[in-house]
């Protein structure tokens, strides 16, 4: 059986070709914009579990678990760049944490991200940046911890059909 596979950091999420079709995956694609407003954008994830179909609560809630303890190393890293200062590895920790929180749907944080990426070194302040990335992290993490909760205190299509 063959698989697509989504990279979040350093983990491979498998999903069955039959469970996100081409049309899925490119149309969901052109319609995501960020918008640096909103902390946690749920209808990503709502969009996640429908194609994923019956387990797709479950493997939401494994991707979120994942991404919780692979984005705060990030942001770890991220504080270490900054503080040494490292404008080449800030950059690049940057930029992994923006593509897998943008993925979830956190898009201020993913904003953050993208401003530090392309902010001259010169011209970041990486102290106030530092600040954001944290502030951001925290928030999307305790909204993403919400989201989760509330897939165990929903019934599966097989219990509630």
């Amino acid at each position: 059986m063959m698989f697509c596979e989504t990279i979040l950091g350093r983990e491979r999420i498998r999903v069955a070709p039959e469970t996100l079709g081409p049309a899925d995956i490119t149309s969901a694609a052109r319609r995501v914009t960020m918008n640096a407003n909103i902390v946690f954008r749920t209808e990503t994830m709502d969009s996640l579990r429908r194609q994923l179909g019956d387990h797709g609560g479950d493997l939401v809630g494994e991707l979120i678990a994942l991404y919780l303890v692979q984005g705060r190393d990030l942001v770890v890293q991220i504080e270490a760049a900054g503080s040494a200062p490292d404008p080449v590895r800030l950059r690049a920790a940057a930029h992994k944490l923006r593509g897998s929180t943008a993925t979830l749907g956190g898009d201020r944080l993913a904003a953050v991200c993208q401003r530090i990426e392309a902010a001259p070194p010169a011209e970041l302040d990486v102290d106030s940046a530092l600040e954001q990335v944290r502030a951001e992290f925290e928030q999307l993490a305790a909204e993403l911890t919400r989201y989760r909760s509330s897939l165990s205190a929903e019934p599966s299509r097989t219990e509630a059909g």
